[in-house]
């Protein structure tokens, strides 16, 4: 079967995104302190993770546009699946489909692992920019620190306890978003999300990170020595509840940051904030479909936001900066999609 030749040019665009990936991992693997790491096992683990998201991930996809189908058509009652999962199988199990979720599954464990090695390698003890930082928001909020105003609007353990679990959930919705972005009919979104999400990744989450050190308020007193701790009580009030996720999480980070361990996820960064970013790049995506999709994704972003700062994980301009640098990430990529000639329109309606 020939590919249609307006398909020829995204089609073209994998092979550079897949350049893209490689150069990341090999340069990844010089920029790691870890040498006794086992890329093979990490490399596997992330497979792992990804293709197990996968499968539920199918489910809720099918499932929701099945009872979509069914209750546009309700004159065909259950009879109508038939019809329903033949569009379905016809629409979405196709090659180029098939194609791009086998080079999604090889490239993301290389991806991430690459993330991970370069961003452990970020040195955090001498020079970090924390009390700038602080001092920073500080100033920007009215000579307030940030945390204790949503303290005072938000501080009550059942909304922290939402908060943390909306933290978590942002993996999720990262990794659902990939691949529904994956195997959508929206060509020039595929692209323009793939090539934002690679530099977000890589500017933001690794170069930025790298030239503005920092830890973040949970960890301020272990690298700010010269003065008494702005972030005590903060940290008082989120250890006094119990089985914190975040808080789990932090504890594990430091312990494997201090005693030299290389953990195939996460790392040690503070400005600026991925998940605030991941989350911003999200909204953008799912504007492009509904008002509806859009006005959910930019409250989930909202969240993250306020959670990054109420769990200690970050200052604010850690996130107003993601912000900004993710907006401009966004529109240059769509700019320069359509400066060398590809269309923002579909190739078919979705």
């Amino acid at each position: 079967m020939r590919l249609d030749k307006k398909r020829k040019p995204y089609q073209n665009h994998w092979l550079f995104l897949s350049l893209i990936c490689l150069t990341y991992f090999f340069i990844s693997l010089f920029n790691s302190p870890y040498s006794d790491r086992n890329t093979i096992e990490t490399l596997f683990f992330h497979f792992t993770i990804y293709t197990r998201y996968f499968v539920p991930f199918f489910f809720i996809f099918w499932s929701t546009k099945s009872v979509i189908y069914l209750f546009k058509n309700r004159e065909k009652g259950c009879l109508g699946l038939r019809d329903c999962w033949h569009e379905l199988a016809t629409e979405y199990v196709t090659r180029d489909n098939i194609f791009r979720l086998i080079i999604l599954f090889l490239l993301l464990p290389l991806f991430k692992f690459s993330y991970n090695n370069i961003k452990q390698g970020i040195p955090l003890y001498n020079n970090t920019y924390d009390l700038i930082f602080h001092r920073i928001d500080y100033l920007i909020h009215g000579n307030n620190i940030p945390w204790e105003i949503l303290q005072s609007l938000i501080g009550k353990p059942i909304i922290t306890r939402f908060i943390d679990y909306c933290y978590l959930f942002w993996g999720t919705l990262y990794l659902f978003t990939i691949y529904w972005i994956t195997v959508s009919r929206r060509n020039f979104l595929r692209l323009q999300y793939f090539y934002s999400l690679s530099a977000c990744w890589i500017l933001i989450g690794n170069v930025a990170a790298k030239f503005f050190a920092s830890v973040g308020p949970c960890f301020y007193s272990k690298v700010i020595t010269t003065s008494t701790n702005p972030y005590q009580h903060m940290m008082g009030y989120l250890r006094a509840i119990p089985d914190l996720k975040a808080v789990q999480i932090q504890d594990v980070l430091w312990h494997t940051r201090t005693h030299e361990i290389f953990i195939p996820w996460g790392g040690i960064s503070a400005m600026p904030s991925m998940h605030v970013s991941i989350a911003t790049l999200t909204a953008l995506a799912f504007s492009n479909i509904n008002k509806w999709f859009s006005f959910t994704m930019i409250l989930l972003a909202l969240i993250i936001q306020v959670g990054s700062v109420h769990l200690g994980c970050h200052y604010a301009i850690d996130g107003y900066i993601s912000v900004l640098a993710t907006l401009a990430i966004w529109f240059t990529t769509e700019r320069l999609l359509q400066f060398f000639g590809l269309s923002k329109t579909p190739l078919s309606p979705e």
